[in-house]
């Protein structure tokens, strides 16, 4: 095999490789993107707000208002105007702000990211959506967001705040599983360009 056979094989094997990774993690592309991301935002973001909606109407301002499960799981009614455990509660307007170039981050992620899997999608969906769902209610609850699921030993959250760590979890997963992924297609084209390389010596050795 001639020198210029040789570069025509390997760019031709850096163009499949490119392929091949890009069958493998952009399985859902244009449209169908913007679908999961928005559609799993939207029934995150309502069942935070109906959620909330249930709790004001129909359990008693405090905590613990009203057990569940007794020992385990109560349901409160409080209110945040900070993030995790009240943190930046003095600073909502900044919240604010964060949870917007959060969710703007995500969504940019997700519609033009290398990652287009279906899980992938959706986990950003819950994580825009939780974010909306707070976000609502820092512009439109004068108290703050409203949380009201108690464990007794944990701070009080909401709908949203699952929404956002579920989502964040299975990113985390699915970037991990892509990269395992991604270093089995790419050891695979290395262990072809050896296999190449011993048969072009050889050929050369005959010649």
């Amino acid at each position: 095999m001639s020198a210029d056979e040789t570069i025509d094989h390997h760019d031709s094997a850096e163009a499949a490789l490119r392929e091949d990774l890009a069958q493998a993690f952009q399985v859902v592309t244009g449209y169908g993107r913007a679908i999961l991301i928005f559609g799993t935002a939207t029934g995150a973001g309502l069942a935070d707000q109906i959620s909330k909606a249930i709790v004001e109407q129909g359990v008693p301002y405090g905590v613990k208002a009203t057990t569940l499960i007794p020992g385990a799981l109560w349901l409160s009614h409080v209110y945040n105007r900070g993030i995790a455990w009240g943190l930046f509660s003095s600073h909502p307007g900044l919240v604010a702000w964060i949870a917007v170039a959060t969710g703007l981050f995500v969504i940019v992620a997700g519609l033009f990211g290398r990652f287009g899997w279906p899980s992938y999608l959706c986990a950003l969906g819950l994580i825009v959506g939780g974010a909306a769902g707070n976000l609502f209610d820092r512009v439109y609850r004068a108290q703050g967001v409203l949380d009201f699921v108690d464990l007794g030993w944990w701070p009080q959250f909401n709908v949203a705040d699952i929404a956002v760590v579920v989502g964040a979890v299975v990113v985390a997963f699915t970037v991990l599983r892509a990269s395992a992924i991604e270093i089995k297609i790419v050891q695979s084209y290395r262990r072809r360009s050896v296999d190449l390389g011993v048969t072009d010596a050889a050929e050369r050795g005959e010649g």
